[in-house]
């Protein structure tokens, strides 16, 4: 019966399919959720105009999506991640679902992006800035064709450049200076909420006042209204709620304000602790509170003093002069000075009070808070979304599920996450040293990692993941594999592999690698469906099988010349045992076990397979290639692939152990890991149509679901 229906929907599938003329195959790719964080400083967080989206600026050249809405159950997950800029994002800027980001001081390119309703950004141009890197964007009204509309401005060194994102055309306005004098760099810009003008900031300390001259077209020439001497390095510039006052603050650790109708300095006030230390400032944000007196505002300043995160908030009246420190949040788990730097973030009225903070990390995590008063060293933490988190570029370099698909493991340098499948966290754990990989037993809940030099097995004893055993083994390169039966553990080390016993860790076999008593790096290693057979990859091409009983060799064969394997994985096709290999190049080769003849070498990509994952006829291939990083090919079902761009490279991807079935068809589910520190969910399926034999078709499918 299960049959006959499943006949009968590909035959309206097909039927469907040729109605609306797409062709004949119909993937489909749902993601579930996503987790991570940046693999590097986050630059800058803003909201979205709407409120409900938080972005993020990183180091790690990605801008991240998160949900904002304190209402929703999934708050502060993960929306969306885009690879955006190659030397970090340095900023980013919002309006009305249009983003804007710069690409830092090594990278000239502006970039516009559509921010969608479900938290994804579709790329729409770019433009290339006259000044070299940029180091601030944002969006201002100004006079284009004699008409007010919102552009984007971009500073850069030398000057900035104003954009109409609806022409392409673009006006680049150098700061006049004399010979013999430093260029300046723009590093902070603040726009007028409800005027045609912007203020910048430069490294050289002067803060400009920007509006429409009289003359210019079709963008209208800048035109400098005000100019200000903060004293040194501007980091931060800010208008006060009421637009008369300019905020500046930077490296020289004053908060300054200037009356932008007489152009008098109206206060300069130290920013420091309440122990009386100093440093330097971040950012600026200006707000009132709701129920407080008509003239009152806080200005809430965010940096560095006495070697640690800082935000002092300052309580002023507009008559009196100066502000004064009505209340600080002095971070003492944290060091770093760009702790703060530029990604100090909150909503706006009419969301109301407590107003929600979000701040990034020089360490790439993002936290949470809400200010329960105006003036208050207390504040509410909520729980941060970020998993994964470094000083440096942390991909998640591994994902395995359990045998009963259960529980999803996930792992990055330094830390294991384990979630089940609604993406609820389960067990973490943290360690020193790289993470090479990870594995569920194929017959119990135990799952092993290799990190640094050790192998250490954790078994689910209903509550938690309790240690069982560790052993010293070395580097784990070519990452561990279990036999089927879940008794035996392969482990691919530096010049030699071991088989360890699953239940202790103990070694039970150990095989040398060697050229001429030179040790040969190994880089992959499976074990066969049917346990007769064991393989390992190594660093000069070669691919060795083993019989899996008497670890005597069976067969070795080489790749080709100038490529190596990274991945292995057996599979049974049209009843005869293959080794599938990914190599350096990019290339997809199939082996047949048995003779030892190459069946086929399909080049899938121009970078480096790093991982292949088969369950049944299915098989997941993750390749560091952007944007295309993962393929789904049926193996008894014709050479149908689906390609999912993900934006940026894929280091693992893993289908879980079931085949589910619903009202749409059958599918299985999808978990891969993204060199941006995020950890991804989804479904596959696939309803293909009846004799479809050979060929390949390939769709491409952005993530989330969207076709483009």
């Amino acid at each position: 019966m299960q049959r006959k229906l499943l006949v009968n929907r590909q035959i309206w599938v097909r039927f469907l399919c040729l109605l609306m003329g797409i062709g004949s195959v119909v993937p489909a790719y749902t993601q579930l959720w996503m987790k991570g964080g940046h693999g590097g400083i986050v630059w800058q967080t803003i909201f979205s105009t709407d409120q409900r989206f938080l972005l993020s600026a990183g180091g790690d050249n990605t801008i991240k999506v998160w949900n904002a809405n304190r209402s929703s159950p999934r708050f502060g997950h993960l929306l969306g991640s885009v690879r955006a800029h190659v030397a970090g994002v340095a900023s980013i800027a919002e309006y009305n679902g249009l983003v804007v980001s710069g690409g830092g001081p090594y990278d000239n390119q502006v970039k516009l992006w559509r921010l969608t309703s479900t938290g994804k950004l579709n790329f729409v141009r770019s433009w290339a800035t006259p000044g070299y890197g940029v180091s601030a964007v944002a969006f201002t009204d100004w006079i284009v064709n004699d008409t007010t509309k919102r552009i984007i401005v971009a500073g850069t060194y030398g000057g900035f450049l104003l954009i109409d994102q609806d022409s392409g055309s673009t006006l680049w306005y150098r700061f006049p200076w004399m010979p013999g004098e430093p260029v300046q760099w723009v590093t902070a810009i603040a726009v007028s909420r409800n005027r045609e003008e912007f203020a910048v900031g430069t490294d050289r300390g002067f803060v400009y006042v920007i509006r429409p001259s009289g003359s210019g077209s079709p963008i209208r020439e800048p035109d400098i209204s005000h100019l200000f001497n903060y004293g040194d390095s501007v980091y931060a510039v800010s208008y006060d709620v009421t637009e008369n006052f300019l905020l500046a603050g930077g490296r020289a650790g004053l908060l300054r304000g200037w009356n932008l109708s007489t152009s008098a300095l109206v206060f300069s006030v130290p920013f420091q602790n309440s122990t009386g230390g100093g440093g330097w400032i971040w950012s600026i944000r200006s707000y009132t509170w709701s129920g407080g007196l008509a003239l009152r505002q806080y200005f809430a300043v965010s940096g560095w003093t006495s070697a640690r995160p800082t935000i002092v908030t300052y309580s002023w009246d507009t008559t009196a002069s100066p502000p004064s420190s009505c209340g600080e949040f002095l971070n003492t788990s944290v060091s770093g000075i760009t702790y703060l730097r530029g990604s100090f973030a909150f909503t706006y009225p009419p969301i109301g009070n407590p107003y929600l903070y979000a701040v990034g990390r020089e360490d790439g995590a993002i936290e949470w808070w809400e200010i329960p008063a105006p003036c208050a060293d207390s504040w509410n933490g909520l729980e941060s979304p970020t998993i994964y988190y470094s000083y440096v570029n942390a991909p998640i370099r591994s994902v395995a599920f359990s045998h009963d698909d259960t529980f999803i493991a996930s792992g990055a340098d330094g830390k294991v996450h384990v979630w089940d499948i609604n993406g609820n966290l389960i067990w973490q754990n943290a360690f020193s040293g790289r993470l090479w990989q990870l594995a569920f037993s194929p017959t119990e809940h135990r799952l092993v990692i290799a990190y640094g030099g050790t192998a250490a097995s954790y078994r689910w004893d209903g509550s938690t993941f309790a240690p069982q055993w560790s052993s010293w083994i070395g580097d784990a390169e070519g990452g561990l594999a279990f036999s089927p039966d879940g008794a035996r553990i392969l482990i691919a080390l530096n010049g030699q592999w071991r088989v360890l016993d699953a239940s202790d860790g103990s070694t039970i076999h150990s095989q040398a690698e060697q050229v001429s008593s030179t040790s040969i790096r190994l880089l992959s290693c499976a074990w066969s469906p049917d346990n007769a057979y064991l393989a390992v990859g190594r660093a000069d091409g070669k691919v060795r099988i083993y019989n899996a009983s008497s670890y005597a060799l069976f067969r070795e064969f080489r790749v080709g010349s100038y490529m190596n394997p990274t991945a292995l994985a057996f599979a049974t096709v049209s009843g005869r045992l293959k080794l599938f290999v990914g190599t350096t190049t990019g290339k997809l080769q199939q082996w047949d076990v048995a003779s030892g003849t190459k069946e086929s070498e399909s080049p899938l990509y121009s970078e480096r397979i790093t991982s292949l994952h088969v369950q049944g006829d299915w098989m997941a291939i993750a390749s560091t290639q952007v944007p295309d990083s993962i393929t789904i090919r049926w193996l008894n079902s014709g050479e149908i692939t689906l390609s999912q761009e993900t934006g940026v490279g894929v280091w693992t991807a893993a289908l879980s152990s079931r085949v589910y079935s619903d009202i749409s068809g059958r599918y299985r589910y999808l978990a891969f890991g993204r060199h941006d520190a995020t950890v991804v969910l989804t479904t596959v399926s696939l309803a293909p149509p009846l004799g479809l034999r050979g060929g390949e078709r390939e769709l491409e499918v952005i993530a989330g679901g969207e076709k483009r």
